[in-house]
C-alpha cells in the first residue's frame, strides 16, 4: 500500500479521507481525541499540497450527532460541517470546496 505521502499533485481535487471519528462523547465534549489527532497530519498533507479534503466517518448510534467531533476539529482546522452529504444542498457544498477547504 502505497503511503499518502508519495502522492504529490493534489493541485484541485478533492480527496475522500474516511476516519474512524466514533470517539467517545460525554456533555458535548470530546472525551479521548486520539483517533482525531491521528489523522490531522494527513489531512493536512492534502491541503499543503492543494488538494481539498471531504471526510467520511460514522459515529454512534441512530440518533446521535457527530457536531462535538466537528466542533473538535474544527478548533484544529477550520471545516465546513454537512449534515447529510447526500441531500441537495450537502452535495452543492462539497462540489464548492475550494483548494485546501475541508
Amino acid at each position: 500500500m502505497r503511503s499518502i505521502t508519495e502522492i504529490k499533485d493534489f493541485e484541485g481535487k478533492r480527496v475522500l479521507v474516511r476516519v474512524d471519528w466514533d470517539v467517545l462523547v460525554e456533555g458535548g465534549m470530546v472525551v479521548d481525541t486520539e483517533r482525531v489527532d491521528a489523522g490531522i497530519p494527513t489531512i493536512e498533507y492534502i491541503l499543503k499540497n492543494n488538494g481539498s479534503v471531504v471526510l467520511l466517518s460514522h459515529f454512534g448510534r441512530k440518533g446521535e450527532s457527530n457536531r462535538p467531533v466537528y466542533e473538535y476539529f474544527n478548533k484544529k482546522i477550520p471545516a465546513i460541517y454537512i449534515e447529510d452529504p447526500f441531500s441537495h444542498e450537502g452535495r452543492e457544498d462539497i462540489n464548492n470546496l475550494k483548494v485546501a477547504e475541508v
